[in-house]
């Protein structure tokens, strides 16, 4: 009598969901009023976190959205 309560199927093809995390980016990126932080942790989580909810390969970050936080602002900058 133990298992997962719910269980739901996928479709085989999941790139939606990376269309959907582009798209998102994308309203996000042309919002004046978000700080350039937020909208860079904001790009790493719909990157990251979301496809690996639905236990899908996650999309790929380019040099600059992945490095640490000290690398992205160097003091005197």
């Amino acid at each position: 009598l133990y298992g997962p309560h719910c269980l739901y199927k996928y479709p085989e093809d999941m790139s939606v969901l990376y269309d959907v995390n582009d798209l998102v980016i994308h309203y996000v990126k042309r919002q004046v009023n978000i700080q350039k932080e937020e909208k860079r942790n904001t790009k790493r989580y719909l990157k990251r976190f979301i496809p690996e909810m639905f236990n899908v390969p996650q999309q790929e970050l380019s040099d600059e959205e992945d490095a640490p936080e000290d690398q992205q602002n160097p003091p005197g900058a």
